[in-house]
């Protein structure tokens, strides 16, 4: 099962909701009081537990690429409208989202 943890920039709806429609292991660091967390701890925690990092933070995503490129999974989500039903859409319906399904 794929492991998620959601980076402070993201609201706790968001694991919610990746929890209930799809039973995604989504843990949210706002949630869990873990909002002070570096950049690089976040990248830390998810290579240690195994997880794919969701974050809207391009910082993240380009910490990834330089320096743990292939040994951690990341997603960088930079919807246009960023309310709780907009991003909700994109997650169950990314082909849609992006232009590449109906």
């Amino acid at each position: 099962m794929t492991r998620f943890p959601l980076d402070a920039n993201l609201s706790p709806r968001k694991s919610a909701y990746l929890r209930d429609a799809f039973g995604f292991d989504a843990i949210n660091l706002m949630s869990l009081c873990l909002s002070h967390l570096k950049d690089t701890e976040v990248i830390e925690l998810a290579r240690r537990d195994g997880r794919v990092v969701i974050t809207e933070d391009l910082d993240v995503g380009k910490l990834y690429y330089r320096y743990e490129h292939g040994r951690i999974g990341i997603i960088v989500h930079r919807p246009r409208v960023q309310s709780a039903a907009a991003v909700n859409r994109v997650l169950e319906y990314p082909d849609r989202a992006f232009g590449r399904g109906h």
